[in-house]
């Protein structure tokens, strides 16, 4: 499995108990790590998967954030656990509540 995006979700809580404000701990993890993808040399389906788990991450962050970084990187271990493998793009939006792998 490849991918899983605990940097995301501890992004986001380091960004939120410097700036305590929880929408621009999200919108600045959004910022930085699409610009890695638009950056690094992926093929489509990579890409689509890389944003898909990123918002998984960030979403996370929304529900727990009030949680330690420790709770936090279990609560994401946990969701590699029902992670779903998917063969092309179109199929990462069947999962919006889930994370993906190739």
């Amino acid at each position: 499995m490849s991918n899983f995006k605990v940097e995301v979700v501890l992004f986001c809580k380091v960004t939120y108990n410097v700036k305590k404000c929880e929408q621009k701990a999200v919108d600045w993890a959004k910022q930085v790590t699409d610009l890695h993808e638009d950056l690094s040399p992926n093929s489509e389906l990579e890409r689509a998967m890389d944003l898909h788990n990123n918002k998984i991450g960030r979403d996370l962050f929304v529900q727990f954030k009030d949680r330690s970084h420790l709770d936090l990187i279990h609560l994401v271990k946990q969701k590699t656990r029902t992670a779903v493998r998917v063969e092309n793009s179109s199929d990462i939006k069947n999962f919006p509540d889930n994370l993906v792998h190739l």
